[in-house]
């Protein structure tokens, strides 16, 4: 009679492997990749210059094998207050890195939202819900990577003044 010592010795090797071949299969998951991302500008403005927009492109984003949204680019921005009363840093959600759509929670005039700073309401919660696999993906990569793109647009010291500091500078 074998014990069942030496029944697991024999067949828990071949189990681990089976398992892990079979999950390899079945649990995968969905990882931007891309060519380049570059850091395009800062744009800085609103009352008494309160808030700055990072702006960022994403060349050849890729999710598994398949083009994201059959597109050779994305761009999206960070928004952040430079009021130190008010600390925020935003996501603006827009057409150029999603899947055109009207959304519940948008400014009317420019068809997008910006989360981050404040509680979701039942729209953005809403809006959120029509988000594709694909377009969660680039979101938790966005969200996952925000301190170092926003360091990288920091070094790379690329910056447009605000119209309040070009006054006088013909």
């Amino acid at each position: 009679m074998i014990s069942n010592t030496a029944l697991m010795k024999k067949y828990i090797p071949w189990f681990v492997a089976l398992v892990c071949t079979f999950m390899s299969f079945v649990v995968q998951a969905d990882i931007l990749t891309f060519d380049k991302v570059s850091f395009i500008r800062e744009n800085n403005g609103g009352a008494a210059n309160s808030y700055s927009q990072l702006l960022f492109k994403v060349d050849y984003p890729v999710i598994g094998t398949k083009k994201y949204l059959n597109r050779n680019s994305i761009m999206f921005t960070f928004d952040t207050d430079k009021n130190l009363n008010r600390v925020r840093t935003d996501i603006r959600f827009k057409r150029d890195w999603l899947k055109p759509r009207k959304f519940k929670s948008s400014n009317k005039k420019y068809n997008d939202f910006y989360i981050g700073s404040h509680n979701l309401n039942r729209n953005h919660i809403s809006d959120l819900g029509t988000l594709s696999q694909e377009e969660k993906t680039v979101l938790a990569w966005m969200i996952v990577n925000s301190d170092e793109l926003i360091n990288y647009a920091l070094e790379s010291k690329k910056y447009i003044p605000s119209d309040r500091e070009h006054i006088g500078k013909g």
